[in-house]
């Protein structure tokens, strides 16, 4: 993968973590709160309903009036909220299905899933051995937190999609210096010593570029040494061949006179001088050869020297 995908990817999934979190803690702490909201006030209609129907027995216990099961029913029914009346372990009514499954005990408080409906259902005890229960429905707040999360994640989605689009074009811009020194470095190496970046970003990118720039002055400056090495090499090999060629040839010449031809004494002694002349000439040589190689070995102390004392000499 390519360091642009990786940024790539990489500013997404930032991205995409922190707006969803984000959207996600705002929605359930809005939840929350209307659910306490929500909470506090089927509460207190739990209560009001309790008051309501324990003062509506004893009513009907003074006036000297049957609480029996139908009236009870009656009276519960007559409130127009979910419920179910208990006496003892023993199920009075209930206007709501399923709640007769839910034996719950005083100051109970749970929260009941249907087939299609949410409820919260309360139950407290009641004078004379009763307990009621009453439901209230939650399905409307449920539904429309789940409508808001819907929304919420389209408009992430669409979000998303933009800063993609923003981002790929934000980390093209980011890299493309980095393919410029690519292609720099691999030109360079293929012999092109004279290409340079020249990178203007006005960040740590174009102080590499400076400093990738001087990099490669140094490796052409290297390299026109090495090439005048090699230059100054091949001149003093030639040289030095030259200045052996002569010698070398006089000795040959002396010596193959001296090897074939009758010659007189004297100019035997002639080619004899001339042999040994020559003889101390390439000693001479190979002694200043020696010497020059003596100098990589030896570090060289630069002093001042008057020019006039050069100057005869």
């Amino acid at each position: 993968m390519r360091y642009f995908q990786k940024l790539l990817c990489l500013l997404i999934l930032v991205l995409a973590a922190s707006f969803g979190v984000g959207g996600c803690v705002l929605l359930y702490s809005d939840f929350s709160v209307q659910r306490s909201r929500m909470a506090a006030a089927n509460a207190a209609a739990h209560a009001q309903a309790c008051t309501l129907l324990q003062t509506e027995i004893l009513d009907l216990q003074r006036r000297g009036i049957s609480t029996g099961d139908a009236a009870l029913t009656a009276r519960v029914t007559a409130q127009g909220v979910p419920a179910a009346l208990w006496r003892g372990d023993t199920l009075v009514c209930a206007t709501l299905e399923g709640l007769q499954s839910l034996p719950l005990g005083d100051a109970a408080t749970v929260t009941v899933r249907t087939e299609n409906s949410i409820y919260a259902v309360y139950a407290s005890d009641l004078q004379g051995g009763l307990r009621l229960v009453t439901a209230y429905d939650l399905t409307g707040l449920y539904r429309d937190r789940n409508a808001a999360l819907m929304r919420f994640l389209l408009l992430e989605a669409a979000v998303l999609a933009a800063a993609s689009a923003v981002t790929a074009l934000l980390a093209r811009r980011l890299t493309r210096p980095l393919a410029v020194l690519t292609d720099a470095g691999a030109q360079i190496a293929a012999g092109d010593y004279a290409r340079r970046t020249d990178l203007h970003t006005g960040d740590e990118i174009e102080a590499l570029s400076r400093s990738f720039d001087k990099m490669a002055d140094a490796v052409q400056e290297k390299i026109a040494d090495l090439e005048a090495d090699v230059q100054r090499r091949e001149d003093f090999v030639g040289a030095f061949t030259h200045e052996l060629k002569t010698p070398m040839t006089s000795i040959i010449g002396y010596a193959d006179m001296l090897h074939t031809m009758q010659t007189d004494p004297d100019e035997q002694r002639e080619a004899a001088a001339a042999i040994v002349h020559e003889g101390r000439r390439l000693e001479a040589l190979s002694r200043k050869l020696l010497a020059l190689l003596g100098l990589n070995e030896e570090g060289v102390e630069l002093t001042a020297v008057p020019l006039p004392a050069l100057w005869p000499r």
